[in-house]
């Protein structure tokens, strides 16, 4: 899994990086950024899993980079950070598709209990799109040797389709 820590606070984001590799599986990489548009930037180039994001950033907001990081990559879950308690700012973050909104400083056993569901919830996407892959791949075998089969293999094919691109997986 990849993760992206956005934190213009060095020792806050030190803290959090400390915090993700205590735990971290062999694979798993951390990847930390100061700013916004340097975040952005990562997630053009890799393929992030996880991004934790502060609220307030010089430049971008964390509820911009929130925004973006999901319109490039809308299977991506995002944790946003603040020192700042703000129940509007919750609400707004979780509206825009947040995964969590934790205050610092940063309770670690909360923040991998929050990794670990996003851990989870990852197996389970890359287990569905597996399956998905595989019974696309059972079903050309089918069509290509029995061509009478083909309405209901489609129908089939369609369904598999609209599950992927409904989970963000096609």
């Amino acid at each position: 899994m990849k993760i992206l820590v956005i934190d213009d606070n060095l020792p806050e984001r030190i803290r959090l990086q400390d915090i993700l590799e205590e735990e971290m599986p062999a694979g798993d990489t951390i990847l930390a950024v100061e700013n916004g548009e340097q975040g952005l930037i990562v997630l053009k180039e890799h393929a992030v899993d996880l991004v934790i994001v502060d609220l307030l950033l010089p430049g971008m907001s964390g509820i911009d980079v929130l925004v973006q990081s999901k319109a490039l990559n809308p299977v991506a879950e995002v944790i946003v950070i603040t020192c700042s308690p703000s129940i509007e700012a919750a609400v707004v973050a979780m509206k825009k598709g947040a995964r969590d909104y934790l205050l610092k400083p940063i309770n670690a056993t909360l923040l991998k209990e929050k990794i670990l569901t996003v851990r989870q919830l990852h197996a389970v996407s890359t287990d569905a799109k597996d399956l998905c892959e595989s019974t696309l791949t059972a079903i050309r075998a089918i069509i290509n040797h029995s061509p009478s089969s083909c309405d209901s293999i489609l129908k089939i094919k369609n369904v598999i389709h609209r599950f992927l691109v409904e989970t963000g997986n096609d």
